[in-house]
């Protein structure tokens, strides 16, 4: 069977408020983010239960922000406690610390080992590797994750409102009074073009079996990959006002992004 690409990605969870303090456990994310976060990985594991019997999914792509990589542990945590508490003994599970060795290059060739040893069962690897292509750095932000000056502007001429920010992002298609930003469309692709990048590199390790790409994002980002999916690569405020209803993205929202043809 050759690899399907049948890929995901999700929001992360929600960040802490005053109303909604940090986890201890899971840095950057609320207490009710770590709940929501748990009940989305119910949803995550039905993808791979429904997925041929031999897949690999591989829940890795994150941002530098590390409530990106929190969420993928949280993900990776609970369909651990799901597949043991029920016994699930055709899915085998692998969170980081359950990969032998030292160092990124032990821990991949463990896992490549135990992937070969076992041809016939599923396989979910938890193991949040940061994707440039999933980062504000550049677009939104600067090297230091303050809002550069296209976003000021943004937030600016919405007086804060982050989907009234997201609307004129889309209107404007990045350009405000000659200050440039990123353009919707490129955000859009640069996302799919990471995963697909994280996906060459796991089939260059792993021969004939169907894999799953997981990627956590953040919102306006992948907003836009929404619309542009939905509306074959087209991105207006048209396009999101018909097609999302003007509504963003919600924190754990789960995008599919399944290949139809070349």
């Amino acid at each position: 069977m050759n690899n399907i690409e049948k890929d995901f990605i999700t929001r992360h969870s929600i960040k802490p408020s005053a109303n909604d303090p940090e986890s201890t456990l899971y840095p950057g994310i609320s207490k009710n983010g770590v709940k929501l976060a748990q009940k989305r990985a119910t949803d995550i594991l039905k993808i791979l239960e429904e997925a041929p019997a031999n897949t690999i999914m591989f829940i890795g792509g994150c941002s530098d922000i590390k409530r990106t990589k929190t969420t993928a542990m949280i993900y990776g945590e609970e369909i651990k406690k799901i597949i043991t508490t029920q016994k699930k003994e055709d899915i085998l599970f692998f969170l980081l610390n359950d990969m032998q060795g030292k160092g990124f290059t032990a821990k991949k060739d463990y896992l490549i080992k135990q992937i070969n040893n076992n041809p016939n069962k599923k396989i979910i690897i938890t193991l949040p590797l940061m994707l440039k292509e999933l980062s504000f750095i550049g677009d939104f932000t600067d090297i230091n994750h303050q809002f550069n000056e296209y976003t000021q502007a943004l937030l600016k001429q919405s007086k804060g409102n982050e989907t009234e920010a997201l609307r004129l992002w889309f209107a404007n298609q990045g350009e405000i009074h000659n200050i440039k930003g990123p353009n919707p469309k490129i955000i859009a692709e640069k996302q799919l073009n990471g995963l697909k990048r994280l996906r060459t590199f796991i089939n260059t390790k792993i021969n004939n079996r169907p894999i799953i790409i997981a990627g956590i994002g953040h919102a306006w980002s992948l907003d836009a990959l929404k619309v542009y999916l939905i509306n074959n690569g087209q991105i207006t405020k048209k396009d999101f006002k018909e097609t999302l209803n003007e509504k963003m993205v919600k924190e754990t929202e789960i995008i599919e992004i399944n290949k139809k043809s070349n």
